[in-house]
């Protein structure tokens, strides 16, 4: 998970939301181009200021929230996998993957669910009911820049307007990410397209937490680990993850232990794909040298694909596409 503290230098508003850090005239401006291309959308279905924000195009006029990236990643180590036409049964999983500790992607792991079916239109979440919730919305991994509460349209359109250009947007959130929420138990009625997986049901502690991770291209989660088992479901869009065994730990630069995120790595640039092509780590630097001889898997996560994570594993995460993930926590 991310923390932090918010900023309070600097300030705009947009839509009636107050943002504060310094990032916040950027932050503003994302949310109000959002907020535009919601308004566009009413003016075309016909709608009058004033009117609730429900978009009357027709069914066969429905956008997809996600395209396919037009390059991706060559994985150098990938992880084990289970092709789907195979599957993964219980008895593998524990005996190979999750008794060792060890990662493994399930091809197709989650292409059965209803989310799978249905989370993928953009009109899903803009119509009705569901595309007026509001939602939190992370402005900065580090919090600088604090969280924005924006309808879950407006975050859409954000999400769009990324979509559309050239590069990403800055920032590790991509100027806006939901990022480890509890949209299921916020929308109850999204309950239903999520099946809880079998192998998340292997923990001692009785327990499962369910997060989403919704957002843009070019959303970053940097290099940390997390203290409980995680099983990790790719539903809408493609995303990057480069994994490290709990014994790498030396070579990852973890921040100091009274560090408030010190389950986190000290790299810069925070963004391993992009310091790798740059060349920030090592070279005529000498920054961070030993993280370049650490040991990883890596894996490349397509729609209705699933992601066995073991507790105490060090991992980055890179959107390649809007994407929606749903991670299953469990002890």
């Amino acid at each position: 998970g991310s923390g932090g503290g918010a900023g309070t230098d600097g300030g705009g508003v947009a839509g009636g939301i107050a943002f504060q850090g310094p990032g916040a005239d950027a932050s503003a401006g994302v949310c109000a181009a959002a907020a535009d291309v919601a308004r566009s959308a009413d003016d075309e279905d016909g709608l009058e200021e004033g009117q609730p924000h429900l978009s009357k195009r027709p069914r066969s006029d429905l956008r997809a929230l996600a395209a396919a990236p037009q390059s991706l990643p060559q994985l150098r180590r990938p992880a084990r996998e289970v092709p789907a036409e195979r599957g993964l049964s219980l008895e593998e999983f524990l005996l190979r993957d999750f008794g060792a500790g060890s990662p493994v992607v399930v091809r197709g792991g989650c292409r059965a669910w209803p989310a799978a079916r249905r989370w993928g239109s953009e009109a899903f979440w803009t119509d009705g009911a569901i595309g007026q919730r509001f939602v939190p919305v992370e402005m900065d991994y580090w919090l600088e820049h604090g969280f924005q509460l924006m309808p879950i349209r407006d975050f859409v359109a954000h999400c769009s307007i990324a979509a559309a250009r050239p590069s990403p947007l800055t920032g590790l959130s991509a100027g806006g990410y939901i990022a480890q929420h509890a949209l299921l138990d916020v929308i109850p009625e999204l309950q239903a397209d999520v099946l809880t997986p079998d192998i998340a049901l292997c923990g001692g502690g009785g327990s499962i937490l369910r997060q989403v991770f919704f957002g843009p291209r070019g959303t970053v989660t940097p290099l940390h680990f997390d203290p409980y088992e995680n099983v990790f479901c790719q539903v809408v869009g493609f995303k990057y993850l480069r994994l490290y065994p709990p014994s790498e730990a030396p070579r990852l630069y973890p921040r100091e232990s009274g560090d408030v995120l010190s389950n986190n790595s000290a790299i810069e640039p925070a963004d391993i794909l992009e310091g790798e092509a740059s060349g920030a780590y090592g070279g005529e630097t000498g920054k961070f040298c030993r993280f370049l001889e650490a040991d990883f898997v890596e894996a490349l996560l397509e729609p209705g694909d699933m992601l066995y994570l073991p507790r105490g594993w060090w991992h980055f995460v890179k959107s390649l596409s809007t994407s929606i993930s749903v991670a299953f926590h469990f002890d």
